[in-house]
């Protein structure tokens, strides 16, 4: 028999065992997926496509998406393993109401996500146990940012929550399925926004050579567009965007919109209040989702406040990812102010493997790695700008100071090391001559960029350091050929050379105080009770340079006996895609907009 005790801790190894496999099946029965890549901060560039081929046909380079469970150790169901049981649909996302695409789901394998950062700290933990499905885009499909709509043992764009291979806007929080939809056994659709790219066949590429014309002289050099700072501001009463903050994103948008980059870079300060205002996250979401232009998006130290609210709207809050053959890697400085060394070596080892794959790379943080005013990070700056300089990375972008500043990364951190964060002693790394004459520095290696706010006026702090300097609200848009940098700067005092640091501004900073003209808009005219009268599409460009190829992005009322066409002229317009929703067209129209000028175009309904 016996001894009571040896009973004893058998019984609670039996009943420890119990718990630990209740709990087990608790956690299986009631995962639910989820959609871990892409993302609505983390989206993936599909194959570029002609737009042109026979029903059937389909690209040959695949792509791939993942999806995982939530909690994240909830195992993977064997039946997801079956790629027959999947289905994925593309929908325009420019264009609510558009048809969307079927894609052909070529495998479904096991698998990690690869936006799980080991080691750094911030990883998602709704990424980490996964499978990939590798898909195929048919040859016909346009190019453009696109929604993506999964279903499994359920089609959505047929028999699944779309109605007629159509969908309204995608719903925060639609990457994850019901309770329970990771047992296996049961049907589910995840959906989400503005997160799949596919770029155009002609399109430039970051390694294509400086001025290489495209058909008929169309040419546009591959570019991001950095913005920080947007500080989304909402009525803590209705939820509603405040005029105040909506003057400042609504231009930016059409700025962004008209410059039709390749990628937008946010680099974190969605909000203003994340805490007491959940509805500021909302604003940001609704406005990024809806875009039109893929983004990746990080957090700032206004957004720390409700990071759960980050990781449902946009997704993983650090990553890496590789675009278009460029790397580009986005982790945390917010609050605490500090990095990891864990995140440090995490970086160290992206930039290495970028060197070795011969990419160009970019790092993304929010609180600058070095700064003049040592508004900036502690702990492992020095490090990561190490890494960045030895592995030759292209460059770091950071905002929160509100102001523009370039450095050179390597003089930065030798009088980082050697003379502390002291104003004066870092300023040898600054790239700031007279604005009025002085032409921008080669790109002769790694920088250090810091762009100004879009949701609030510049800082003027910097006039310290730059007695010269002009705070403006902006973006900066960072052009590329070669691999390399082609432009990272603007020609603020329009005399034909670029001025040294400064991003495009959103409005024109001679007008008077609080007069908010933006340097970049346009309009579309036409009268709704008489079509057959044609439309007039205009862009207004007050920027001191031109802008190679510029968005005409045209939405007009249609129907079945008629379209619209551009009227020939004395300016080039090249479309790009065309897509409708039965009631309305959207027509993506490109073309070369000069300095401070006005281009203008007519269509005719035929």
């Amino acid at each position: 028999m016996a001894s009571k005790k040896s009973i004893f801790p058998l019984a609670i190894i039996v009943i420890s065992a119990v718990a630990i496999t209740g709990s087990f099946i608790a956690v299986t029965t009631g995962a639910r997926a989820i959609l871990a890549y892409p993302r609505l901060g983390s989206p993936v560039r599909a194959p570029a496509t002609t737009g042109t081929g026979p029903a059937g046909a389909y690209i040959e380079e695949p792509f791939s998406i993942w999806v995982g469970t939530d909690p994240a150790d909830a195992p993977v169901p064997s039946a997801w393993l079956s790629a027959g049981d999947w289905h994925v649909g593309l929908v325009p996302n420019a264009l609510v109401g558009a048809q969307g695409v079927t894609c052909a789901v070529t495998a479904a394998m096991a698998g990690s996500s690869p936006f799980v950062c080991y080691g750094t700290g911030d990883s998602s933990i709704l990424s980490q146990n996964a499978i990939r499905l590798d898909l195929r885009l048919p040859r016909s499909i346009l190019p453009g940012s696109y929604d993506l709509h999964v279903g499994f043992r359920v089609d959505p764009l047929s028999d699944g929550p779309l109605v007629n291979d159509t969908a309204g806007p995608v719903v925060p929080g639609a990457y994850q399925g019901p309770v329970s939809s990771a047992s296996g056994s049961v049907a589910f659709t995840l959906a989400e926004p503005n997160c799949v790219y596919v770029p155009w066949a002609n399109d430039s590429l970051p390694s294509s050579p400086v001025a290489t014309p495209g058909p008929s002289d169309y040419y546009n050099p591959w570019s991001l567009i950095h913005i920080t700072d947007m500080h989304f501001g909402t009525d803590e009463a209705t939820g509603l965007q405040l005029a105040s903050s909506a003057v400042f994103t609504d231009a930016v948008r059409e700025a962004i919109s008209i410059m039709a980059p390749d990628l937008v870079v946010m680099s974190g300060d969605l909000v203003r209040d994340a805490y007491n205002r959940p509805s500021e996250y909302r604003a940001a979401r609704d406005w990024f989702a809806s875009l039109g232009i893929p983004s990746i998006v990080s957090n700032g130290n206004h957004d720390a406040g409700d990071m759960g609210s980050f990781l449902h709207l946009f997704g993983p809050k650090a990553g890496s990812t590789t675009w278009a053959g460029t790397r580009i890697v986005w982790f945390r400085t917010d609050e605490p102010v500090h990095v990891a060394a864990s995140t440090a070596s995490f970086i160290a080892g992206e930039l290495h493997g970028a060197a070795l794959a011969g990419q160009p790379a970019f790092l993304v943080c929010h609180v600058p790695l070095v700064d003049v005013f040592g508004r900036q990070t502690a702990g492992s700056a020095a490090t990561i700008i190490d890494a960045l300089v030895r592995e030759n990375g292209t460059a770091l972008l950071q905002g929160h100071n509100h102001y523009n500043l370039v450095m050179d990364a390597a003089t930065a951190l030798e009088r980082y090391l050697a003379l502390g964060v002291e104003t004066g002693t870092i300023e040898d790394a600054c790239e700031f001559p007279p604005h009025s004459t002085g032409a921008v520095p080669p790109v002769d290696g790694p920088k250090l960029v810091i762009t100004t706010c879009g949701g609030y006026d510049g800082r003027n702090d910097l006039n310290d350091a730059w007695p010269a300097y002009i705070p403006t609200t902006g973006y900066r848009v960072i052009s590329m050929a070669g691999n390399r940098i082609a432009n990272y700067t603007y020609d603020m005092g329009g005399d034909g050379s670029r001025d040294a640091s400064y991003a495009q501004p959103v409005f024109d900073f001679t007008a008077p105080a609080g007069v908010r003209n933006p340097m970049l808009n346009s309009s579309l005219v036409y009268d709704e009770g008489n079509l057959s009268a044609g439309a007039t599409y205009t862009i207004f460009n007050n920027l001191t340079e031109s802008i190679p190829a510029a968005r005409a992005a045209v939405v007009l009322p249609v129907n079945s006996m008629h379209r619209w066409q551009v009227v020939p002229g004395p300016v080039a317009i090249h479309e790009r895609a065309r897509f409708t929703n039965g009631t309305h067209e959207f027509i993506d129209l490109r073309l070369r907009v000069a300095a401070r000028s006005t281009a203008a175009f007519q269509l005719a309904y035929v």
